[in-house]
């Protein structure tokens, strides 16, 4: 390998100098304000929202709802689906009594409530 020449400014009989430094600054930490813990979501009831749910979950008894028709001396019933609730009508000897409701059990409710 061929040797190389000093590079510009070199000489052998003076040394480097070293460049001055001021003291040593400390580390600069920038720190951050934590997060907020997040916050729990909270879904609103229904209630509270405004819409009003029927709460007679209980399913139909059919049995107990045959008994008290033929009390009243119903001649004929019917339960239909209708839109997204459903529709109940009974013919009486005093004329046909008809009424809808969200669920099956409500329709029937609503008409019974109306023979009362």
């Amino acid at each position: 390998m061929p040797v190389q020449p000093p590079p510009f400014g070199y000489n052998p009989a003076r040394p480097p100098v070293a460049r001055a430094q001021g003291p040593a600054k400390p580390p600069v930490a920038r720190g951050q304000i934590p997060d907020e813990a997040p916050r729990a979501l909270k879904m609103p009831s229904p209630d509270e929202l405004g819409i009003k749910l029927e709460r007679n979950n209980k399913p139909l008894d059919w049995d107990q709802l045959r008994d008290q028709l033929d009390r009243l001396g119903a001649t004929s019933f019917r339960l239909d689906k209708d839109g997204d609730g459903f529709r109940f009508v009974c013919v009486l000897p005093s004329g046909s009594v008809e009424a809808t409701g969200s669920t099956e059990a409500a329709a029937v409710s609503a008409a019974m409530a109306k023979v009362r």
